[in-house]
């Protein structure tokens, strides 16, 4: 009988028993059993803190497990991880290199930089040469090396006291140099004095011999580990794990040609303020705008399906050489390519933008902030079918300018929403059904619970473009309509009532959190 083909559960299950049991030896036989003495001693407080906290930990996940607030995100994420199994069983070999410590990179911040960029190439799989120092020199050349590309680094220490670096004593040995004696200079820092990145054969047709790109992200993140710290180390492990994924896929297709011209390209709509640029990583990284949500370029995988960027039958999927990814994934309506929401498109965006089944007409509060009154918020009407979007085809650079707007403005009307429907604002929960459509409400019903407050409620209805706020306003209903535009601040403001045109500015100047545009246009009418 043939033995069971690996799956994700599986190679996940055979990891966790790798990681978690020792082999018996040392004169005991408990695999967790103290290798001194003293600690044998039972502590009983000790225990019951051991005890108290695995049983947190699990109330915790059974939580997370049987909330309805994580369900949704959950599947989601199970999902995604069983339609790419064949792209995740190959990771358990890098994974049973990383370290068992809760945090990864701990064990390395006390590494010297030359022993940190072999710790982390050698995890990743790239191929390092090294030759150190000789004649006295206080230098180390490192190369590292995947299919195609050599990166050079030469790493260089400082004389003590400023001396050229001729006149200083070494030893030419590996390892960190020695303490320094009481009475001594200490040596001087390290500091690079050189990082290159060359393409090798099988690069591609079209590509440079040199990748200026790759030298600029390289070359920052390296720098910031000649000091090591956590957060620097695992910007650099980051990078160089997609350096490692760039260089695995130009088997297939020629990424090395393909990736000064995108970095230039992203840069120039940057310059021009059509993106937000995201910093220098291996792949071009941008916003939709400053704080918003980030897409990264990437190397298709082999055999990812894509979908449309126009118009077309739910069916309809494309194929391209490189994939735009929205790092954390971005809800966007059915109908936000211009045309008919898709079949697929069934979940409403309040319970998508939300995390779990919207509590129609529940009341969302907000405490009253410097000069302004406590805020209530509903929704009354369910808005327009939506989705989770979490990739797009990178075709052409025609086709990403005609994208980003139409994203920029999906970007907007979430976080629209996000600003004034937080699960942290929920005062009570209705009992209704989140997908079905909701009767509307009067704003005197809404009234009701405000007797006796000093408070404003506000009635909010989500469109495919838009969101309309309703609000009493001395005895009157007014209608605010809040917008994507395509210029910054990227949020629009009108109200049909012509006496209200100064508190509408006044409102429109705090951007993208509806609460402060709701307080500000208050305090403007109520001033007039």
């Amino acid at each position: 009988m043939a033995a069971p083909s690996q799956t994700v559960a599986s190679a996940i299950h055979t990891l966790f028993r790798e990681r978690t049991t020792r082999p018996a030896g040392g004169g005991y036989a408990h695999p967790y059993a103290s290798r001194k003495g003293k600690d044998r001693e039972l502590n009983l407080d000790g225990q019951l803190a051991l005890v108290r906290s695995i049983r947190e930990a699990l109330e915790g996940a059974r939580g997370l497990l049987e909330g309805a607030e994580h369900r949704d995100r959950l599947a989601r994420a199970l999902k995604e991880v069983a339609g790419h199994q064949a792209a995740l069983l190959p990771l358990a070999t890098t994974l049973y290199t990383l370290p068992s410590s809760s945090s990864s990179s701990a064990h390395l911040v006390s590494l010297a930089p030359v022993q940190l960029l072999v710790a982390l190439a050698g995890a990743l799989g790239i191929q390092t040469y090294q030759e150190d120092s000789q004649f006295g020199l206080l230098k180390t050349s490192l190369a590292l090396a995947g299919t195609r590309f050599v990166v050079d680094v030469d790493l260089e220490t400082d004389a003590p006291g400023g001396a050229d670096d001729g006149d200083a004593d070494g030893d030419g040995q590996d390892g960190p140099a020695p303490e320094p004696a009481a009475g001594d200079e200490p040596r001087g820092k390290v500091r690079l004095s050189k990082l290159t990145v060359n393409y090798v054969g099988g690069a591609g047709e079209g590509a440079p011999a040199r990748s200026e790109w790759l030298e600029r992200v390289l070359r920052q993140r390296v720098e910031a580990v000649l000091e090591p710290d956590e957060a620097g180390i695992d910007a650099l492990r980051a990078e160089l794990s997609d350096l490692k994924v760039l260089d695995d896929a130009a088997s297939d297709a020629e990424y090395y040609a393909d990736l000064e011209p995108l970095a230039a390209g992203i840069q120039e709509r940057a310059a021009d303020g059509r993106v937000h640029e995201m910093g220098r990583h291996v792949f071009p990284t941008f916003q939709l705008y400053e704080a918003g949500p980030t897409l990264c370029t990437r190397p298709a995988r082999p055999g990812e399906v894509l979908p449309p960027t126009e118009e077309g039958p739910v069916e309809y999927a494309v194929t391209s050489r490189w994939t735009l990814e929205v790092v954390g994934d971005m809800v966007v309506r059915g109908s936000w390519l211009g045309g008919p929401g898709t079949a697929e498109s069934t979940t409403r965006v309040e319970s998508l933008l939300y995390g779990a089944p919207f509590p129609y007409l529940a009341d969302f509060v907000h405490p009253a902030g410097a000069g302004g009154r406590a805020q209530h918020w509903s929704v009354a009407l369910s808005g327009p079918d939506g989705y989770v979007l979490s990739r797009l085809p990178f075709t052409s650079w025609a086709t990403l300018d005609a994208l980003v707007p139409r994203l920029r403005a999906q970007a907007v009307l979430g976080a629209l929403f996000t600003t004034c429907f937080a699960p942290a604002h929920l005062a009570a929960v209705a009992d209704t059904d989140a997908d079905a459509q909701a009767e509307p409400v009067s704003l005197d019903s809404l009234l009701d619970g405000l007797e006796g407050e000093d408070g404003i409620a506000v009635s909010a209805a989500h469109g495919e473009a838009d969101v309309r706020l309703s609000l009493m306003l001395e005895a009157r209903e007014v209608e605010l309509v809040v917008e994507p535009t395509e210029e910054a601040p990227y949020v629009r403001v009108t109200c049909d009532d012509v006496d209200l045109q100064d508190a509408v500015a006044a409102a429109a100047t705090r951007g993208r959190d509806l609460v402060e545009v709701v307080r500000l246009f208050v305090q403007a009418a109520s001033g007039a």
